[in-house]
């Protein structure tokens, strides 16, 4: 991509001094000289840690109860459509047993 287009980014992990690794957006472009060779790279690095927990905390507060921690309707319908989907093409049968408790 690199000789090609003379750029490219996209996500990469990488480790910090502590040893904990983590996810980083990483454009590079390639500096070309007066005579058209390349010269050298240019990469800027952003650190996209909080992005990821922000995302992993969306879809938790969108699948989960927040005060109980118990999976909601929409996972439950989820996991249903996927088991349904997996029964179907495995020629397979289920059965779903459903208790409202209010």
């Amino acid at each position: 991509a690199l000789r090609q287009r003379a750029e490219w980014s996209g996500e990469i992990w990488n480790r910090r001094k502590s040893g904990e690794v983590y996810p980083q957006w990483q454009s590079i472009r390639a500096i070309h000289d007066e005579g058209g060779t390349i010269s050298h790279y240019v990469a800027v690095f952003s650190d996209l840690s909080m992005i990821k927990r922000s995302q992993a905390e969306l879809d938790y507060l969108a699948h989960y109860d927040p005060l109980t921690g118990l999976p909601n309707r929409l996972l439950f319908k989820e996991r249903i459509q996927h088991a349904l989907e997996r029964a179907r093409l495995e020629k397979g049968q289920g059965a779903v047993l459903l208790l409202d408790l209010d």
